[in-house]
C-alpha cells in the first residue's frame, strides 16, 4: 500500500489543485493501516495515520 499512496503525489496537477483543500482518509482493514491524504496549496502529503 505504500507505493501505491507514494505514487499520488507525483501524479498531482498542480494548476487542478489550486485553491483546494481536500483531506481523505482510508482505512485498509486488511492489513489494520490507516492513511490520510490532505491536498492544499496544490501540494499532496500522504500520512500513514488519520
Amino acid at each position: 500500500m505504500h507505493s501505491f499512496f507514494d505514487a499520488m503525489g507525483p501524479r498531482l496537477i498542480p494548476e487542478k489543485a489550486k485553491d483546494k483543500f481536500l483531506k481523505i482518509g482510508f482505512d485498509i482493514s486488511d492489513t489494520n493501516e490507516k492513511f490520510s491524504v490532505v491536498i492544499r496549496n496544490q501540494i499532496a502529503e500522504v500520512s500513514q495515520q488519520l
